[in-house]
């Protein structure tokens, strides 16, 4: 999506753009660096919890690390230290150790688009990956195990070009009109949103738990708790089980 082509760091303050050069940045925002050094489009970008390091990946599959700290010499420079116990804020790559056991038997990097780790507290994160069959799949957080468990969820007819997680909110889709009859305030629900390519379509999907149905689990990620299954969610509000 061209409106995915900038990011954040944690605390809002630092502009990335990635696939287009900024001629002209907008009011508010002053260019700090460049970081020189994919020999390809870049695709996806992920700041550290911290702000203080960039992650990027590339049309050819290149993951590279930056240094983003403002009061480091070196700012824009490549990393070439191992990032693997760095703490992301978010996670969009579909290269790198937090997801190198995504890939299904069958799958390499040319069938998913685009990655997108959930808002959970930590222990309880999941990773969506949109796929070129039309379909997501649901990973436990990080997915590291390969042939570990996971869910596939259908709906697009053709590729899915983006996926993104939508900030925690209430369900009151089952609360009763009456306050007063409602016990307790409802628990925060997951969405997540998926765009479709050829298709033109824009899914919202909800996180509803639903053990025992992981496909394809590796006999050494048997024992591990699956991810729950995501749920499709109509403008009616009736859902539909993907």
């Amino acid at each position: 999506a061209e409106d995915d082509k900038y990011g954040l760091g944690p605390e809002g303050e630092p502009l990335n753009p990635r696939r287009r050069v900024a001629d002209n940045p907008p009011s508010g925002f002053r260019y700090l660096a460049k970081c020189s050094g994919h020999s390809s489009t870049v695709n996806h970008l992920d700041w550290s919890t911290d702000s203080r390091v960039l992650q990027s990946n590339d049309q050819s599959y290149e993951l590279l690390y930056w240094q983003a700290d403002r009061l480091s010499p070196g700012l824009g420079m490549q990393l070439l230290h191992d990032q693997r116990d760095t703490q992301w804020e978010t996670w969009s790559t579909i290269n790198g150790f937090d997801v190198m056991g995504m890939f299904p038997k069958g799958t390499d990097n040319t069938d998913i688009n685009k990655t997108a780790r959930s808002n959970h507290t930590e222990g309880e994160r999941f990773v969506a990956a949109a796929t070129d069959f039309g379909a997501l799949l649901l990973f436990n957080y990080p997915a590291v195990v390969e042939g570990g468990p996971f869910y596939i969820n259908a709906g697009h007819s053709s590729h899915v070009s983006n996926v993104k997680w939508l900030i925690p909110c209430k369900d009151l889709s089952k609360a009763d009109p009456d306050p007063a009859k409602n016990k307790g305030t409802p628990r925060d629900q997951e969405l997540l949103i998926s765009a479709g390519g050829a298709d033109r379509s824009i899914f919202q999907w909800r996180l509803v738990p639903k053990p025992g149905h992981a496909i394809q689990p590796a006999a050494a990620a048997a024992a591990a708790p699956a991810a729950a299954p995501l749920q499709l969610q109509h403008q009616s509000g009736a859902g539909a089980e993907a």
